[in-house]
């Protein structure tokens, strides 16, 4: 194994950690940006709003690709190791109460951290339902996706997995390489980075949305 590969082993002993439920709706966010280059909107929220009413994400998708449905999809993400019983229990709970969202024109999207030995059998099961699609996400595929996305695969083996870095570098981490140097009023600001480059950064901004802009 590569140092940058991600396997559905390392998925499933990451799920047992504290940080990893808060953790799994940002990564999941971050590989949805990464890999639909036509979203219309995209609302994965983490950290401390996991806990708040309403679902894990909602995601419109000009087009959708094997990870993303094309349209409107409704997603519930989870890490507990009860996997066939979250995704029956989120299911049934959405289906029942799909809140503002008509199930007829929306994907449901069940993504767990875990392995997952019945996926294909759940995924069969539920597609006669309300929903225009189902589908779900399992360790296997979700390690898979974030092996198509190396810069986020080497952040995650690297932060998450204590891995050592690869010669793979994201903005993120060209960022973080410059903001910790220490100056004689502070440390390093943006600016410094974008110096006479000013109409560079406004070609690369819209390329990259997870980056807020003022």
């Amino acid at each position: 194994m590569s140092l940058l590969s991600i396997d559905a082993a390392d998925l499933d002993r990451w799920s047992t950690t504290h940080m990893a439920k808060a953790d799994l709706p940002d990564l999941v966010r971050r590989l949805i940006w990464a890999s639909c280059p036509d979203l219309v909107f995209v609302d994965v929220p983490g950290g401390e709003a996991i806990y708040l009413r309403g679902y894990d994400g909602i995601v419109e998708a000009s087009m959708g690709n094997r990870f993303v449905p094309e349209g409107t999809s409704a997603w519930e993400l989870s890490t507990e190791s009860d996997v066939t019983g979250k995704a029956n229990e989120d299911y049934n709970k959405r289906t029942n109460d799909p809140l503002n969202i008509d199930p007829v024109d929306t994907a449901f999207v069940f993504l767990t951290s875990r392995r997952w030995n019945q996926i294909r059998e759940w995924i069969d099961a539920k597609s006669v339902g309300p929903w225009r699609e189902v589908r779900a996400i399992d360790a296997g595929q979700l390690a898979d996706w974030i092996d198509h996305v190396p810069w986020i695969a080497d952040e995650f083996a690297y932060e998450v997995l204590r891995r050592p870095r690869t010669g793979i570098c994201g903005l993120r981490r060209i960022w973080d390489n410059y903001r910790h140097v220490p100056i004689r009023h502070g440390t390093l600001s943006s600016d410094f980075i974008i110096a006479n480059r000013t109409n560079t950064a406004r070609e690369i901004l819209p390329h990259t949305p997870e980056i807020k802009t003022t």
